[in-house]
């Protein structure tokens, strides 16, 4: 009776026993898979199609900042793909800040010379940190990240599928630059996400009609990109961006000062000739007005007449005549008969008048 009753209970122990020693090992595998994984940013495998002549998987940084597409991405490290098509690199290949990646295959063997061969296909582009971990679900273009920053890259990705740019007039342009904008502010939280996203309106030729509408929105972006951990790399395209818009403003501000300076000076130099033709005009001597009796004097001095043949000529006395010459030279401006002589001259040309009889 004692030995039955204590049977169940040993069993209990064995089965108990059992499934803690398998807990224990699922732990330990987990645990085991854990560590392996937690060495690796990126994991995962080729797609099976592509794993038949795919010789290893290149991990590429994007530069944002070079000039042309072939000088864009460098090669940060290799990938060899095992039987299986796992691929993996370590985190020791990434930098704490987020950078932009792309993972491509070869056909060929590049670990040697480093170089990136000619013939490659892209797999995917994304956003990634050592913070962060991406597994591969068994293909290349699907998988899943811990990045924030790649997880709204996506999200903008999809709404811009959504925006139709095709075909756009004036105004539909504008309310497209209004709601990337609107997205991009009110969305996305992250810097360099927000400055890929101004990438692709670069790309679109749509950024320096944006930066002219609304420069204080760029400037203040770029006060915040330059407080950031973002690398300047990738930024610089955005500075020059803003560099061109203030050259061309100021360009065009001078072009249209000199131009109204230049208007203002013949404005200037028009008034100046106007003064000095009044002023020549306001020197010229004004018409002198004899009386009758001076104007008979005057003629008869310009005859050669004497005082006495004056006073004859003209019956009336000789000291009359004389204060009629004074009047003359007070008028005239001259001292002498000989300068009358002289003005009259220079005046006709001729100092011969007719004496009225």
């Amino acid at each position: 009776m004692k030995e039955v009753l204590h049977f169940p209970t040993f069993v209990t122990h064995q089965l108990l026993s059992s499934l803690c020693m398998k807990r224990l090992l699922f732990l330990f595998v987990v645990l085991v898979i854990t560590t392996a994984t937690a060495q690796n940013t990126i994991s995962g495998f080729v797609n099976p199609a592509e794993l038949a002549t795919a010789k290893e998987v290149l991990l590429l940084e994007v530069d944002p900042a070079a000039p042309t597409v072939k000088d864009s991405t460098k090669v940060v490290a290799t990938a060899m793909i095992d039987s299986n098509g796992a691929f993996a690199f370590k985190k020791e290949l990434f930098t704490t800040t987020d950078k932009v990646y792309q993972l491509a295959l070869t056909t060929e063997n590049v670990s040697a010379n480093g170089s990136i061969p000619q013939r490659l296909h892209t797999l995917k582009t994304f956003i990634l940190s050592e913070a962060d971990s991406m597994v591969f679900n068994g293909t290349t273009t699907s998988y899943q990240t811990t990045s924030m920053a790649d997880k709204e890259w996506s999200k903008f990705k999809k709404f811009e599928k959504t925006q139709d740019f095709k075909s756009l007039n004036a105004s539909e342009i504008a309310q497209y630059l209004t709601s990337t904008k609107g997205y991009i502010k009110d969305s996305l939280q992250i810097l360099l996400v927000k400055l890929m996203s101004i990438q692709e309106l670069d790309e679109k030729q749509l950024l320096d009609t944006d930066i002219k509408e609304n420069p204080d929105y760029y400037e203040q972006l770029l006060v915040q990109l330059k407080e950031s951990n973002v690398a300047p790399a990738y930024y610089m395209y955005l500075e020059n961006k803003l560099h061109k818009y203030h050259y061309q403003r100021t360009n065009t501000f001078f072009r249209t000062s000199v131009l109204v300076n230049i208007v203002l000076v013949v404005l200037v130099v028009l008034v100046v000739l106007q003064w000095v033709k009044a002023k020549k005009q306001g020197k010229v001597t004004p018409e002198v007005v004899l009386s009758k009796q001076e104007t008979l004097v005057k003629n008869l001095i310009l005859a050669g007449k004497t005082n006495k043949e004056i006073a004859a000529t003209l019956f009336i006395s000789v000291s009359t005549v004389k204060t009629h010459i004074t009047n003359i030279y007070s008028k005239l401006q001259v001292s002498s008969r000989k300068e009358l002589l002289q003005q009259y001259q220079n005046t006709t040309g001729t100092s011969t008048y007719l004496v009225p009889e």
